[in-house]
């Protein structure tokens, strides 16, 4: 039936009439006191209920403390490092570290809870999109120091843009057993935020240039050690 009411759907025709006897059994199996196998369904229900709280629980843990969750966070800081570079080229690192209160905080909680993970993501996309929308609306020229500093940030931001997808990938993929189905989704998650956010400097970076009208040699593709070890730096000074 459910494939039948689909099909119509999908192919914008109208439903034809169908026997619904078998759904009415199913509602008179599933909630009939009366019906003598009536507390199967219930225990079914609690076992499924079971089965999504220990998923939440492994998606609330994250990647799992392991090698893969240390490199998620090397990228992470490697991108707040971009950030914090791109910041101080246009004279905005100030704004940015008023945006960033609280953040160190939430970042020292050993053991952080889903609730304050989701309060982290959403205030690094706020600081994230504040730096993005004050390039785009910088009307001076950098100096060549500020646009070497840029360009570096945009090295970094393409290297994690491009990294978080091949860690995903390339390494939890060939282990998918590492962490349950919970931290798989955990992974992705916080791979995919990092790399939204790097995206977003690099194409903020890009406008400007454009808007300048800069003619640059593009980044490397190949990560420069030196520039990463930079935005570590940069990001672990404060």
């Amino acid at each position: 039936i459910n494939d039948i009411r689909e099909e119509a759907e999908e192919n914008q025709m109208p439903v034809p009439d169908l026997w619904d006897e078998p759904e009415k059994l199913w509602t008179v199996f599933a909630t009939d006191p009366e019906f003598k196998d009536h507390k199967r369904f219930l225990s079914l229900k609690a076992h499924g209920d079971k089965i999504r709280a220990d998923l939440q629980k492994q998606i609330d843990q994250g990647a799992g403390g392991g090698k893969l969750e240390r490199e998620i966070n090397r990228l992470a800081k490697i991108r707040s490092g971009a950030e914090k570079t791109i910041a101080k080229a246009f004279g905005i690192a100030k704004e940015l570290a008023e945006m960033n209160k609280g953040l160190e905080d939430l970042q020292n909680i050993a053991d952080p809870s889903a609730q304050v993970v989701a309060k982290k993501v959403a205030m690094e996309d706020r600081a994230s999109k504040a730096i993005a929308e004050a390039i785009g609306k910088q009307t001076k020229d950098l100096s060549p120091a500020g646009m070497k500093e840029a360009i570096k940030a945009q090295q970094a931001a393409r290297f994690v843009a491009t990294e978080s997808v091949q860690l995903v990938f390339g390494t939890y993929m060939s282990n998918a057993g590492s962490g349950g189905i919970g931290g798989m989704v955990a992974t992705v998650r916080a791979a995919e935020h990092t790399r939204s956010m790097a995206c977003r400097l690099n194409t903020a970076i890009d406008d400007y240039k454009a808007k300048k009208s800069i003619t640059l040699e593009a980044p490397p593709v190949k990560a420069d050690d030196e520039v990463l070890d930079a935005m570590l730096k940069e990001e672990d000074a404060d």
